[in-house]
């Protein structure tokens, strides 16, 4: 084949009235996906983005990632209690961002050498693991 072939290709309309078409509309027709589930996908990622973000700040601004760690983790809360029908959970449920966010905190306050703070937060990383939120792996 060379690239200066060129290929016309035919579509009868005939066919098309066979098969139960309309004959000449050219629409198509979509499945649409619900908005409910758009809407989860766009928390998700937004929660992603938020993790990453934080976890970038690591680097220069110690104070400014845990608020956005922080901000992860009640992000995640009020995206599960979205899911949940809006029933308070009164921040006990966690989801895999903030047992993410709950590490990478008790890591920053360990670096810091501000122990008491890490101890509270690894006892919020047991609530996580206690809870079911991460794989026994």
């Amino acid at each position: 084949m060379s690239d200066e072939e060129s290929y016309e290709y035919e579509y009868d309309d005939d066919e098309d009235e066979q098969m139960g078409g309309d004959g000449g509309s050219d629409e198509e027709e979509f499945d649409y996906t619900d908005d409910d589930q758009s809407n989860h996908d766009e928390g998700e990622v937004a929660l992603e983005n938020a993790y990453y973000n934080a976890k970038g700040l690591r680097e220069t601004d110690l104070t400014g990632a845990e608020e956005a760690f922080l901000g992860v983790i009640t992000l995640e809360q009020g995206e599960l209690a979205k899911e949940s029908g809006g029933e308070d959970t009164h921040g006990t449920k966690f989801g895999p961002w903030s047992y993410k966010s709950t590490k990478q905190l008790i890591k920053l306050h360990l670096a810091s050498n501000n122990t008491s703070k890490a101890m509270e937060q690894y006892n919020q990383l047991l609530l996580c693991v206690a809870g079911g939120v991460v794989s026994p792996n």
